[in-house]
């Protein structure tokens, strides 16, 4: 049995027909009129591999996000008939956006679904951790999008990005700034892989207008410290008397930052980046979310202003997804999807892990309704940088 045998489950024949519809039915007949009695072949199973974070406080929101977007691409697809004659099945696993939990998750989900492609991880430290232990080339399997823009995994093989890097994110929010006159600029961000590759975009930023950060300091996103580190990020960056401040921040601490910031300067202005859902922010801190900005990655997938927002919109209204609302981490798992898909449908009938990331790596530039990927080497994946903000109202606008 070879790769692609093993990771392809035969679903049973009802499923079969209730997905294929009367062409099972013509099928069957013809057989049955060619040689008397046959049966029909039951349509395959293709399982999607995804370990992201539904749980804890580092912004499980996110990781359920991709994972709604992803699996509403997948069921569109399913509707349809599949792709090349097999069902699509997305297999999610929780790693409290704990990168030691990452590794563990996807060595299991690797050996006990045997996914022939991964989709939709998160997490800066967390993909780092994947690529260090070795298990995308020791298996062969692609990654589909995460959603880090760190430095150290852009051009890695066996990771297809689909966001820009967030030195394209970040050099553009502080561009704006700098528009804008706002040139005391502080930076309150995250002890890991992920705080300091922010950290490093706004220095980099800066320094191209001879400027550089009034303060930066860290936070401890530990679940039992992160409050009171905060809080203390908060008085020493009001300290230095900023005019903005770019949050390289997410979930709880991110919301933590910014309650005690309205507190103690309440005219700083505050922006953060694309790996934070505003709706959170909003239901958690009600009018102390107004006015907060930030930079985004996908297009604004509350409106049919783009043909990628609106196919977006319909497979959400479709899915048999529970609870599945637009959101720009869906939007992310849904781009995710439509990615996956795509390099299924081109690997054949008989897809295997390896032959789904040969795919991948010659795919050049793909685009999703409106939406371009590039896949060229040495490019970034997209050039999408949009940015919005929170209105009095507690609507985002952009």
């Amino acid at each position: 049995m070879n790769e692609g045998d093993a990771a392809r489950v035969q679903a049973p024949g009802v499923q079969m027909e209730i997905i294929m519809g009367n062409a099972v039915w013509r099928g069957v007949l013809a057989c049955a009129l060619a040689a008397g009695l046959c049966a029909a072949t039951p349509a395959a199973e293709l399982v999607i591999g995804q370990v992201t974070s539904l749980s804890g406080p580092g912004g499980a929101e996110l990781g359920q996000g991709l994972r709604d977007g992803a699996a509403c691409a997948f069921d569109e697809v399913n509707r349809e008939g599949g792709v090349n004659g097999n069902r699509l099945r997305l297999v999610t696993l929780d790693d409290r956006y704990t990168p030691a939990l990452t590794v563990q998750k996807t060595r299991e989900l690797l050996a006990s679904e045997r996914p022939v492609v991964l989709t939709a991880f998160r997490g800066t430290a967390n993909t780092l951790a994947l690529v260090k232990s070795g298990l995308l080339d020791e298996s062969g399997v692609a990654l589909v999008g995460s959603l880090t823009g760190a430095a150290e995994l852009q051009g890695v093989p066996g990771i297809f990005h689909t966001r820009p890097s967030y030195a394209s994110e970040i050099g553009k929010l502080v561009d704006g700034l700098l528009n804008i006159q706002q040139t005391r600029i502080g930076v309150v961000y995250e002890n890991d892989s992920f705080g300091a590759n922010g950290l490093a975009a706004v220095e980099t930023a800066l320094r191209t207008r001879n400027l550089k950060p009034v303060g930066a300091v860290a936070y401890d996103k530990q679940a039992d410290r992160y409050v009171a580190s905060v809080r203390k990020a908060a008085l020493a960056l009001r300290d230095s008397h900023p005019q903005a401040i770019i949050m390289v921040a997410v979930g709880q601490p991110f919301t933590e930052f910014v309650r005690s910031m309205r507190q103690v300067a309440p005219s700083v202005q505050l922006y953060g980046i694309s790996v934070v859902d505003p709706n959170i922010l909003v239901r958690e801190l009600g009018s102390m979310a107004t006015a907060i900005g930030f930079s985004q990655v996908f297009p604004y997938p509350y409106s049919d202003a783009t043909q990628l927002s609106r196919e977006y919109r319909h497979a959400l209204k479709t899915c048999t997804v529970a609870h599945a609302t637009p959101s720009y981490p869906s939007l992310e798992g849904y781009v995710d999807g439509r990615v996956t898909i795509e390099a299924i449908r081109r690997a054949g009938a008989t897809p295997t892990r390896r032959s789904i990331r040969a795919e991948l790596e010659r795919m050049g530039e793909l685009r999703i309704g409106d939406f371009t990927l590039s896949y060229a080497p040495g490019r970034e994946a997209s050039s999408f940088i949009d940015m919005t903000i929170i209105d009095q109202d507690g609507f985002l606008r952009h």
